[in-house]
């Protein structure tokens, strides 16, 4: 709404990068896109966060070298197509608790390859969730502890906008 764009949401609730079943990566469409706006892998790390093996999922997903991984295969190879991309990064869990209150340091360590992956890829940007969800703001989630609210929404999308915006424009 924010940028007025037409916008296709292609996403599947509970989709995680490394199945193959339904994975994030298979939900991608080809198309005349001119931007390409994703998250992913909490729902891989989910299970493991606080674990060892959380690391080895973690490496899974991007390397620590940024290249090796699901995820830059796929980014890779959805910029080959055409679209900029914008990463979106994880919140962390609300004060209170939730299903994924044992993840924050996994998180932080995907979101820190994400964001690497981003400043050094042209055209993909890393939008950082965690810089306005805020874990004191019980508003900023849904009742599920797990989904941003329609305000946390709203402030991730005026985020995602601003991004789009600058690079448009810049």
């Amino acid at each position: 709404d924010e940028l007025k764009l037409e916008v296709t949401n292609a996403a599947i609730p509970g989709a995680v990068f490394l199945d193959f079943q339904e994975s994030i990566p298979q939900q991608y469409q080809g198309g005349p896109w001119e931007w390409v706006v994703m998250d992913g892998g909490a729902n891989d790390l989910g299970d493991v966060c606080g674990t060892p093996r959380a690391q080895v999922v973690l490496d899974q997903l991007i390397g620590a070298d940024l290249q090796g991984g699901a995820m830059p295969a796929f980014f890779d190879s959805v910029r080959s197509d055409g679209p900029q991309i914008v990463l979106m990064g994880y919140y962390m869990a609300p004060a209170t608790g939730g299903a994924f209150a044992d993840c924050e340091a996994d998180f932080v360590a995907l979101n820190d390859r994400l964001q690497a992956y981003a400043a050094q890829t042209d055209g993909v940007f890393y939008a950082s969730a965690a810089a306005i969800i805020d874990p004191a703001n019980s508003r900023h989630y849904d009742d599920d502890l797990i989904h941003p609210s329609p305000l946390g929404s709203r402030l991730i999308g005026q985020q995602m906008a601003d991004i789009i915006r600058s690079a448009t424009d810049g």
